[in-house]
Formats: structure tokens, C-alpha cells, sequence
């Protein structure tokens, strides 16, 4: 196998033009990361004729979803999110001299003939990996303003505390395995599962995983949650049909996108679709929209999941998570 090209930022035409579509590419040096509400604030910012808070010229940004940080940790697991959230604001981004992208998924056309007109690269993140991707680097803090908030290098803190109290509840129903797409409505959850030594955290690189985790969990006597974002239903319909097919429990925790408040119109066509989606692979929904109802549902609706053996999704409502606000 032929050794990896080694690449350090900021990055030439010459650099891109050598690569070639297979290639093993390790990086190394200073490494943006931005998803699309970061992408949005820098394409809102270069229309307006505005500085940008970073040169993007030879930089690499990679489309990160990071976990929360464990004690004396940086950052957590970062693996890479779906990538066509960016495609809206990639092409003005390359034009601007951005020379690599990193994530997951296929792009559009116009990203595709942004990077060949501009000399740029989409490179497709290792799957599995992402607890080793930032594992001993020291992200650089100085992005995180208050104007930015924390699209950049880190993710947007939960906002709301009812996460420990329905971890708890989750907990004592017998959950004992958590599997996730990182994803900052369940940050917070996520935070509290890494840190239960009596429950083990799972990080996914794509939600239909955890189909097939959880009901493998099963079948060896435990039972599990799997939290997702309501795109997260779109990627895994097909697996959905494995457990009425196969009659295993299922407990899913879901957070809504595309539902209220929404900024990224990427995010509006699944949101909307996602009850009826789960409905029609037989999952029982449970919506709830209040933030001192989430326990009590969650509570509920593990206890279905598991002594009546169905699939069971408690759909949490954006009115409460508050992700996908502008600002």
C-alpha cells in the first residue's frame, strides 16, 4: 500500500493537483472546523463585504460533530457530520480560497464544480474513528466569541437541565447502553452517559448503526437508548424495518430539527416528515414539547419499549432543545 500524503495547511494549488481520487492523506498543522451555522454566518459575512474572523485561504475545514469534553480534556470523540448541510455555502467558501473540506456523504454539483474550477478537495472522514481524530490536540480557543457563540472548535451547549433528570430515569428503567451521532441537542445526555461507569456510550458514524447495536444489545440481555436528530431518522428508514421484522425492542430518543425556530432550510423537509416517517415503520411515537414533561416520558417510554417489546421514539420537541436559532 502506498504511504499516505502528508499535507500541512495552508495548502497551494500545487498541493491539491498531485492528489488523486483514493489517496490515504494524513494532516497535519493548524485545521479549521465549522458546521452549517458557522458556514452560514461566513457566507452572511462575505456578501456583506465584511472581515472574516479567519483566513481562509489554503485552509482545510473539517465538518466536525463533537462530543462533549471529559475532564481534563480538550474535546471529545469528533467525528465528521453529513456534509451536504453544507452545500448552500461551500462554492463561495472555495472561491474565497478554501482548498479542502472534510466529511461525510456525497456533495452537490455545485460543490463539485466549485473545487474543480478553484483547485479544491472534499475528503471523506475514516469511519469509526472519531474518538482518535483530535485525540491529544489542543483545539484553539480563540474563535469562541460571544458573536460566534461556539460554531466553531466546540459545540453549542445545552441550554436546558432536564437532561439529568431523564438520564436518571432512563438509567433506573434499565438502560445500560447509549449509542449516538454526535449531536448538540444531546450533549448534555451524551456528557452524562460517557461518565456513568455503569453505562456504556457508543459513538456511531451513522444512525442506522445503532439499529443494529442496540438490537444485538438485546439479545444479549441488555437494553439501550439510541439518540439521534430527526435528519438522523432519513439515514436509517431501511434499518427501521429490522425491528418490526424481527420483534426487538427499541428505545430512541429524538431531537427535533426543522420544526421551529429553524435557520438551515436543509434541516425543514425531514423535520417535518419525521413522525410520519417513524409511524410508518410501526415505531409508537411519543412528542413532547414540554421541558418538565421529558422525564416522565422518557421514563414511559422505556418501560414500553422493553416490557411490551416495541420500538418506541420519544421525539423531543425544538421548543425545548432551542438547537437550530440563528445567533
Amino acid at each position: 500500500m502506498p504511504d499516505p500524503v502528508v499535507l500541512t495547511p495552508p495548502l497551494s494549488d500545487d498541493d491539491m493537483v498531485r492528489l488523486r481520487t483514493g489517496d490515504r492523506v494524513l494532516i497535519t498543522g493548524t485545521m479549521l472546523t465549522g458546521r452549517d451555522a458557522a458556514h452560514k454566518r461566513l457566507v452572511e459575512l462575505i456578501e456583506k463585504g465584511d472581515e472574516l474572523p479567519v483566513d481562509l485561504k489554503g485552509q482545510i475545514i473539517y465538518f466536525v460533530g463533537p462530543t462533549p469534553a471529559r475532564p481534563g480534556e480538550a474535546i471529545g470523540s469528533a467525528g465528521p457530520t453529513t456534509s451536504y448541510r453544507m452545500d448552500a455555502y461551500s462554492p463561495i467558501l472555495i472561491e474565497k480560497g478554501l482548498k479542502g473540506m472534510i466529511g461525510k456523504g456525497a456533495r452537490s454539483r455545485e460543490v463539485i464544480d466549485a473545487m474543480v474550477n478553484h483547485k479544491a478537495v472534499y475528503f471523506a472522514a475514516v469511519g469509526g474513528a472519531a474518538a482518535d481524530v483530535l485525540d491529544g490536540k489542543d483545539p484553539d480557543h480563540h474563535l469562541k466569541t460571544p458573536e460566534w457563540g461556539e460554531h466553531f472548535v466546540n459545540f453549542q451547549a445545552a441550554r436546558t437541565k432536564y437532561f439529568d433528570e431523564y438520564f436518571v430515569k432512563a438509567a433506573d428503567a434499565g438502560v445500560r447502553q447509549v449509542a449516538y451521532v454526535p449531536d448538540a441537542g444531546h450533549a448534555r445526555l451524551i456528557q452524562l452517559a460517557g461518565d456513568d461507569n455503569a453505562v456504556r456510550a457508543v459513538p456511531l458514524t451513522s444512525e442506522q448503526e445503532g439499529v443494529a447495536l442496540l438490537g444485538g444489545a438485546w439479545l444479549g440481555g441488555e437494553a439501550g437508548a439510541l439518540l439521534m436528530q430527526s435528519s438522523g431518522v432519513g439515514n436509517c428508514v431501511n434499518m427501521l424495518s429490522l425491528m418490526r421484522t424481527c420483534r426487538f425492542p427499541m428505545l430512541m430518543v429524538i431531537t427535533m430539527r426543522g420544526e421551529w425556530e429553524e435557520f438551515n432550510p436543509w434541516q425543514v423537509p425531514m423535520g417535518q416528515a419525521t413522525v410520519a416517517a417513524l409511524q410508518a415503520a410501526g415505531v409508537i411515537v411519543h412528542p413532547v414539547d414540554r421541558a418538565e414533561e421529558v422525564a416522565e416520558t422518557v421514563e414511559a417510554a422505556t418501560r414500553l419499549a422493553y416490557d411490551g417489546l416495541r420500538a418506541v421514539a420519544v421525539v423531543v420537541s425544538q421548543r425545548i432543545t432551542r438547537s437550530g436559532e440563528r445567533g
